[in-house]
């Protein structure tokens, strides 16, 4: 039997060498991916010195704004008798002795035109708002307060009793008129401004907080009248109020708020 010959078709195997990479290819991705990475690294580098730049200008800012807000945030005020010494040297003394009148008084004169006088009176020039020098603010350990319009050197202030006084006269104005017209009315304005008094009182009784026993006896028609009272000096807030005092421009901050309609 005759074999029957087999053609075989031979193909030339791949070359081994030829298949890979050169060296140089090799060499040259290698670089490109260095050079690639670099760049990648350089701008993650320049992104990162943004953000922390960005970070410490907001840490600086906030500690600005902080220190700005504690130098400018109004501190502790105790009670001071400052008042009792005038500027000649003189001393007033701490306390005075006064007589506690539960109804009758100049202050209540049924003559209304005539009680309103004392009402008056109980204000110095200016309604208690002074004028001091940087010198002056400083020995009391003030807070810096706003600057008088026509002398940059002083900071004006409002004494405190006085404008609880000027409460006390709103509150007074408007009762009057309510009990002389039963048709009175006032505007919003004026309603806030006087619960806005209203609330002044609340605080400076509670910040004085007076803890004198008011007796009442059986022929006593009202409790405590004729009382002797031993009170802060008046006398010397008043004048050393005057010395003081400073009237208002229109281009001064409104610090004593308006009187009732």
């Amino acid at each position: 039997m005759e074999k029957q010959e087999k053609d075989f078709h031979y193909e030339l195997a791949p070359n081994s060498i030829d298949s890979q990479p050169s060296f140089s290819e090799e060499a040259e991705s290698f670089l490109d991916g260095n050079v690639s990475t670099r760049r990648s690294a350089r701008g993650y580098s320049k992104t990162m010195a943004a953000m922390l730049a960005i970070l410490i200008l907001l840490l600086f800012i906030t500690t600005a704004s902080l220190a700005l807000e504690i130098c400018n945030r109004p501190h502790e005020q105790k009670p001071s008798q400052y008042f009792l010494k005038t500027s000649t040297g003189k001393r007033y003394p701490d306390t005075v002795i006064r007589t506690y009148w539960d109804y009758d008084d100049n202050f209540l004169d049924h003559n209304v035109t005539i009680a309103t006088q004392f009402w008056k009176g109980l204000f110095p020039d200016g309604e208690g708002i002074v004028a001091l020098n940087d010198e002056e603010v400083k020995s009391l350990d003030l807070t810096q307060s706003a600057r008088s319009f026509r002398d940059s050197t002083k900071s004006i202030y409002l004494v405190s009793a006085f404008h609880q006084l000027h409460c006390l006269s709103q509150l007074r104005s408007l009762i009057i008129k309510a009990h002389q017209n039963p048709k009175f009315t006032f505007s919003d304005p004026t309603y806030y401004h006087t619960m806005h008094c209203v609330d002044i009182v609340r605080q400076q009784i509670l910040c004085h907080a007076d803890g004198t026993l008011i007796y009442k006896r059986q022929q006593d028609k009202y409790p405590g009248d004729g009382g002797i009272r031993v009170c802060n000096n008046f006398d010397a807030l008043t004048h050393w109020t005057k010395e003081h005092a400073y009237q208002s421009f229109p281009g001064d901050v409104q610090i004593m708020p308006g009187h009732a309609d």
